[in-house]
């Protein structure tokens, strides 16, 4: 038996973004989430009016994006929450 099947496996792992006109600052946060091994990350953008959107889905077309008339930063939080599937959420 190898030392591997004796550890428990770790729990998934989300992360949420909310953007609000970050640019490039958004990409680079995701390009370290995804660096860590985070498991599922949502971007929730508040409304942006640069270019962040058409950023994040030409170089990351697979995360997850919802739109919002920003409602405010808690609501944005909640609304990407409620979307991940993972056991522990940053």
């Amino acid at each position: 038996m190898s030392t591997t099947e004796n550890r428990p496996s770790r729990p998934s792992i989300g992360a949420v973004l909310v953007n609000w006109n970050a640019g490039q600052h958004l990409i680079d946060a995701v390009k370290s989430l995804e660096a860590e091994g985070v498991d599922e990350i949502v971007v929730v953008d508040n409304g942006s009016k640069d270019d962040s959107m058409d950023m994040l889905r030409a170089q990351f077309p697979d995360v997850p994006l919802i739109q919002l008339p920003n409602p405010g930063f808690g609501t944005a939080v909640n609304r990407g929450v409620a979307s991940l599937s993972t056991d522990i959420i940053f």
